[in-house]
């Protein structure tokens, strides 16, 4: 009775990390989103990677510890031990596949959206300091000129 209620206390905390980290990564999200400038409220945003990360590695360090009663149940040759393996292997590469195909989408997404961002600033940066030493330029020979026009006079 008393393994069914660790069982169950454990299940249900990483149930309730589980859902608090999906809730907190997807408030940082928008948080990020809603920001135009991110600057303002930089302290939020810190505050808000700082409870996903701990979250995250609560997370982490539940599943290392069911994993590792797993191995301990197989060695143990439980009836069930080696099924258990098999199920949560195959579950694992089910999550780790897409997990790795959004975070390549992602950066190479973010890689894009910000090599854009610079890109336009650049050229518009450029396009402005030749602007300027154009109009320098100009100014200058006009004041060659007329110190010439003076000279020649």
């Amino acid at each position: 009775m008393i393994s069914i209620l660790k069982k169950i206390t454990s299940n249900s905390i990483a149930f309730v990390i589980t859902f608090c980290a999906i809730g907190f990564g997807i408030f940082t999200y928008i948080k990020f989103l809603s920001s135009d400038q991110l600057s303002s409220d930089i302290q939020t945003v810190y505050i808000l990677l700082i409870v996903d990360l701990l979250l995250l590695l609560s997370l982490a360090s539940i599943l290392g510890w069911k994993l590792t009663n797993i191995i301990l149940e197989t060695r143990r040759k439980k009836a069930g031990a080696k099924l258990q393996r098999r199920l949560v292997k195959w579950f694992s590469l089910l999550l780790i596949v897409p997990f790795v195909i959004l975070s390549i989408s992602y950066i190479f997404s973010s890689y894009m959206g910000v090599q854009a961002w610079f890109s336009d600033r650049v050229k518009a940066a450029v396009n402005e300091s030749v602007y300027v030493s154009e109009a320098y330029l100009a100014e200058h020979n006009k004041m060659i000129e007329s110190d010439i026009l003076t000279i020649g006079n």
